[in-house]
Order: structure tokens, then sequence, then C-alpha cells
């Protein structure tokens, strides 16, 4: 499993919200049940799934909002739908 930085808190200089999203790279489906296994046994509310992938999310409260939210996207590993690169 590899972990990766990104959403708009991933790069330097420009205005972000204030959500941490980390890509969690996985190898196939049995890693992506370990992983999801492991993130509702830590707090982690399960929110999507998709093709490749799953997400969850950590810090909001029953009102909404956080001061400090967490998402994590378990994905297969080569899917980079979710990582864009730019030059700037």
């Amino acid at each position: 499993m590899r972990l990766k930085h990104i959403g708009s808190t991933a790069i330097n200089g420009i205005w972000t919200k204030n959500i941490i999203d980390i890509l969690l790279e996985v190898r196939d489906e049995a890693d992506m049940v370990f992983a999801a296994t492991r993130l509702t046994d830590n707090g982690y509310i399960f929110m999507s799934k998709e093709a490749a992938g799953i997400s969850f999310n950590k810090g909001y409260t029953e009102q909404g909002g956080a001061e400090k939210p967490f998402h994590i996207h378990p994905h297969l590993q080569d899917d980079n739908d979710k990582l864009f690169s730019a030059t700037i």
C-alpha cells in the first residue's frame, strides 16, 4: 500500500479548503477490504463507492463541518483518476 497527499492542500501557494485528502493505493480487492476494515475500526465513516475505490472521512460532527476533516480514498493502484499533474 502507498499513501499520497492529494487535493488542494497538496498544492503549495494556493487557497485551500481545510480538508486533508489522502489517496491510499492498494494492490487488490483483498487489500481494499483490509483498508476499509482498519479505517472503520479507527473511527472513519464510509462515504462512497466508485468503480476503482471507496472513500471515508473523519472529523465531522453531527452538525456538519469540522475544524480539521480528513478524507481517505482507498483506490486500486494505477487508478489515477484522483491525481492531476500540472506545471504552473
